[in-house]
């Protein structure tokens, strides 16, 4: 990421006004595949002082108990392959892959 000023461009618009509300999420990954992308923002979510956990979503029942086992606030779904099923994108806080990544339209359930 470029440098300057001693900060990076997501120092830059994150900066200081960063409320509370915005730090310490319980953040859980629901993926297909843990490849760079996901653990670039694992890392750069980590350093921002959110837990991040990651599942590899297997099956349904899988992406359920992990949702269930670790109570996130918000679920993120880079590179997922199956839709979030409707169990946990109606009482969760759901980012799909299509708006993680700028690719084609996937559709993982509402966000």
């Amino acid at each position: 990421m470029a440098r300057f000023n001693g900060t990076t461009a997501s120092d830059t618009l994150i900066g200081s006004a960063q409320s509370d509300y915005l730090t310490g999420l319980k953040i859980h990954f629901l993926t297909s595949a843990h490849n760079s992308l996901s653990q670039r923002l694992q890392i750069e979510l980590a350093e921002r002082g959110h837990a991040v956990t990651v599942t590899l979503a297997t099956s349904e029942d899988a992406m359920l108990r992990s949702v269930a086992d670790y109570a996130p606030e918000l679920i993120i779904a880079p590179m997922l392959k199956p839709a979030i099923p409707e169990a946990i994108w109606s009482r969760f806080l759901c980012i799909p892959e299509s708006r993680v990544t700028a690719g084609r339209p996937h559709s993982t359930g509402r966000s």
